[in-house]
């Protein structure tokens, strides 16, 4: 099946210092521009760095400026802590605002798809908690684009759970983490024109130790049976008036990448384009790839 616009793929953040050589070259040139390397390989990023502190004023509109070899490159942009994890008290409205600039230049530019809301895997399913996602869309329906809700915890795999976010016509995150009792299982979603996946690993190892670092905890290599079955997933969930937006966060050493020529392959059922480095470090990528020219979504 060839990808159409309903399914888009991409990684969670672009800017590690690990991506150096998997990625992005080892020595660039002063001119290299990694933002817009990235764009010939996947049709968006999620945005991570929004959910520590607001970026500063006009960063949409340069990320915009350095894509106009890509008009159709789009953005996910991630919440801030302070919006879902209670850090630093309840946001104000001057702060939400200040945090804000960054979504509405991308939306202003055509190229904001949705904002993220990760919420942490203490967040049960309970009245409170219910209220507070509420509360969350209401502050940020003035940014105009769909609100993805991430809920970690087993308790919203529930049908009682799945009722009430078809109710309320949120969009519930899938996500695919270590395997444990705790944690949500991919479920069925609800009717919505957004559904969004997002793809964190399954090291088990590292997920539950208290001082790991994050490069640890998302240090995964999808095996091909895994990403098979993500990608049937994906296709069955998928049509024509949905939007599907899936995001690899296993970012360690290019990773993510990898996972993503990987799932493109195989919702395709074609070779895809592959950065060529990626291919040295993970050499199953040359059963997928194509030879190193055109964009992985033509």
């Amino acid at each position: 099946m060839p990808l159409t616009s309903s399914i888009r793929l991409g990684p969670a953040g672009w800017s590690y210092p690990d991506w150096k050589g998997p990625v992005y070259p080892r020595r660039s040139a002063s001119h290299f521009d990694d933002l817009r390397f990235l764009s010939q390989f996947v049709d968006f990023v999620e945005v991570n760095s929004t959910f520590y502190a607001a970026l500063p004023p006009g960063t949409g509109i340069a990320w915009d400026l350095r894509l106009r070899s890509a008009p159709k490159f789009q953005f996910a942009v991630k919440a801030w802590q302070r919006l879902t994890h209670g850090t630093g008290g309840p946001a104000t409205r001057n702060e939400i605002d200040t945090w804000s600039r960054l979504p509405l230049e991308l939306r202003d530019a055509g190229r904001l798809l949705a904002v993220l809301a990760q919420y942490p895997g203490s967040f049960r399913d309970c009245p409170a908690s219910r209220s507070a996602v509420l509360h969350l869309r209401d502050r940020l329906r003035f940014l105009e684009v769909p609100l993805a809700v991430e809920v970690r915890h087993a308790e919203f795999g529930s049908d009682i759970a799945s009722e009430w976010f078809e109710r309320e016509e949120l969009c519930r995150v899938q996500v695919d983490l270590p395997p444990s009792a705790a944690h949500l299982s991919p479920v069925v979603e609800p009717t919505n024109p957004l559904r969004y996946v997002r793809l964190h690993g399954r090291n088990a190892e590292a997920w539950w130790k208290a001082h790991v670092g994050r490069d640890a905890r998302y240090d995964y290599l999808y095996g091909r049976p895994e990403v098979s079955e993500w990608a049937e997933r994906i296709r069955a969930h998928s049509n024509p008036g949905t939007l599907t937006l899936v995001v690899a966060n296993n970012h360690f050493q290019g990773k993510a990448m990898a996972l993503v020529a990987e799932l493109a392959a195989a919702l395709s059922g074609e070779r895809v384009s592959v950065i060529e480095s990626l291919c040295d470090r993970y050499p199953q990528l040359l059963e997928i790839a194509l030879p190193p020219s055109g964009s992985l979504f033509r």
